[in-house]
């Protein structure tokens, strides 16, 4: 079986600390991958443009969101909108809750993009205009359940009021939930807590899958995941290079795979960093990480199958997968051409 699919690409100038280095360069890879002859290839390969609020030039490849006539990216600190055959840049928006941006998402009408600096979730229109917010540490019960009171909350609420700019923000202070992935299961939003290794339930206000547990320390905590209900797990990855396969209604502990067993630590410059987590078919997964490189991961055998690497530079890493279909034919139409607001839908 072959599949299309596009990723994402960071290139950090240095290792990862609170700093977190200058993200120099960021791109999209279309590829095509197939699974029954282990053969991986790059299609079509698609700069980002430059632009970008923070001194910092932070602007490289985030999450992605494949839309019905468009494709959403999210770089460090705004969300791209190209056409379908990705070769042109129809919109891009930035605002000051934007630091950092991680996953993309689609839910009815908007897309939705976690912002980690801000503790934020986001949600924009089709003219890409941010038309709500969830913050963290606005959310009482959370805060009660993961013990977050006095002045370590009171300070974002006070910074939130002054109206920080989060593009600009470098230091650790404000940092109190670093969200990274987010999802939605029966029109629910679901976000993870890193530092506390558990999933949280927005719409709810409660822990979601009560038994599921990562670590949560910071050099080896859960970054992301995938939730497949119907193929009966959730499967999550982590910054000390390990994917583990949870049950979908209790989030229990179903397996691992180590993809780097000497990995210890959260840093781009080792081989290990593992971004992106892409379901193929059956217990198949697709891997990205630093190097360049994709593992193949099989949950059934424990193992992961294979290994494609794209040079040698540590700092160059993937970081979201999706799969995705190429436009055919002429590609999207512009806003100039009376394409108006766009539409999401899922």
């Amino acid at each position: 079986m072959r599949y299309q699919l596009l990723a994402s690409t960071v290139r950090r100038t240095t290792t990862r600390t609170w700093a977190r280095g200058g993200e120099e360069a960021g791109e999209i890879w279309q590829l095509e991958v197939d699974v029954d002859r282990l053969t991986l290839d790059v299609v079509h390969r698609l700069k980002l443009p430059s632009f970008h609020v923070s001194p910092l030039e932070r602007f490289a490849g985030k999450g992605i969101a494949v839309l019905d006539d468009a494709v959403a990216v999210a770089t460090y600190d705004s969300v791209c909108l190209y056409d379908r055959s990705l070769g042109q840049l129809l919109a891009q928006r930035s605002h000051r809750l934007m630091g950092d941006l991680h996953s993309l998402s689609v839910n009815g009408e908007f897309l939705y993009a976690t912002s980690p600096l801000a503790n934020a979730i986001l949600a924009l229109d089709g003219d890409l205009n941010v038309v709500w917010t969830y913050l963290g540490h606005d959310d009482d019960e959370l805060c009660q359940r993961v013990g977050l009171t006095g002045d370590a909350r009171a300070r974002p609420k006070l910074f939130a009021g002054q109206a920080i700019d989060y593009r600009f923000y470098t230091g650790k202070d404000l940092d109190l939930f670093h969200f990274n992935h987010h999802f939605f299961f029966n029109g629910e939003l679901i976000v993870n807590v890193p530092s506390r290794g558990r999933l949280w339930n927005v719409t709810r206000g409660d822990w979601f899958l009560p038994q599921f547990s990562v670590s949560g320390a910071w050099d080896g905590c859960f970054h992301d995941g995938v939730y497949l209900p119907k193929q009966g797990h959730y499967v999550s990855y982590t910054d000390r290079g390990t994917v583990n396969k949870h049950h979908p209604r209790t989030g229990a502990l179903m397996g691992s795979v180590s993809a780097v067993p000497d990995h210890q630590k959260c840093d781009p410059a080792r081989r290990g960093w593992l971004r992106g987590l892409m379901h193929l078919e059956g217990e198949l997964f697709l891997l990205g990480q630093s190097g360049p490189s994709f593992g193949l991961v099989d949950f059934k055998e424990q193992v992961v199958r294979k290994w494609w690497s794209f040079g040698d530079d540590q700092f160059h890493s993937f970081f979201a997968l999706t799969k995705f279909q190429a436009a055919r034919g002429e590609a999207g139409r512009s806003r100039e051409q009376g394409r108006g607001s766009l539409v999401f839908a899922p």
